[in-house]
């Protein structure tokens, strides 16, 4: 199927079904509801066919306009709708190698291990009420080692992987990634928990820190590869 493209502020934008479905994934879990139901909630609310929205959700089509994808976030609880598009890029560029990609997929699954670690259990809650129930003087900080030493993990696949993957601009990308993204994601692991101990409402922030930093890494591969 060729995607739908969209103009928006001079540049030409195509739908992400790859990302739509991970923030109905999630919106469902948190409402615990299924699919269906959520499909017939579009149909409730907006009067789109369910077998639309189905289609939508599965990539087996697209939204027509801007303004149907904007109704999509709206319904998600989503503060910018462009988290559902993806800018369509030229992909006229250095191919990369069998080996190469060998190398990216270690570093992509890592960096998905990673960020489950941080999903599951929501935010490391257990952990969090774990620790406050022992003799751990600081929770807070036993957390951030705990993240810092996943993060160092991450860190060394990436290193290991720069005998194949120098020079490339997707190696460059992905350890702007690590360097950045999941270290941001991490360092607000204690707040979240602490948060999340005094304020369930809290809980949404971490799902959509996981969706948004797996939108990212996977922008990065599709980009590439």
């Amino acid at each position: 199927m060729e995607s739908r493209t969209y103009e928006l502020e001079g540049k030409k934008m195509k739908f992400n079904s790859v990302s739509f479905r991970r923030r109905v994934d999630t919106y469902c879990k948190a409402n615990q509801i299924t699919k269906a139901k959520f499909e017939q909630r579009l149909y409730d609310n907006k009067r789109w066919n369910c077998e639309t929205v189905h289609k939508w959700i599965y990539g087996k089509n697209n939204p027509n306009d801007l303004e149907i994808v904007k109704g999509l976030a709206d319904e998600l609880g989503m503060s910018d709708y462009r988290q559902l598009l993806d800018e369509v890029e030229d992909k006229k560029m250095k191919q990369l190698t069998d080996r190469q990609i060998t190398a990216v997929k270690k570093i992509y699954d890592s960096c998905v291990w990673f960020l489950a670690e941080f999903y599951n259990p929501y935010g490391s809650n257990d952990f969090w009420k774990r620790l406050s129930t022992e003799d751990v003087e600081d929770p807070e900080s036993a957390i951030t080692e705990f993240a810092d030493s996943l993060n160092k993990k991450i860190s060394l696949v990436a290193d290991q992987e720069f005998f194949d993957l120098r020079d490339t601009d997707i190696y460059n990308e992905l350890s702007e990634f690590i360097s950045e993204e999941l270290e941001i994601i991490y360092n607000g692991k204690g707040s979240y928990a602490c948060r999340s101990e005094a304020d369930p409402e809290g809980l949404p922030d971490i799902a959509e820190g996981y969706a948004n930093a797996m939108d990212k890494l996977n922008r990065i591969i599709e980009k590439y590869v």
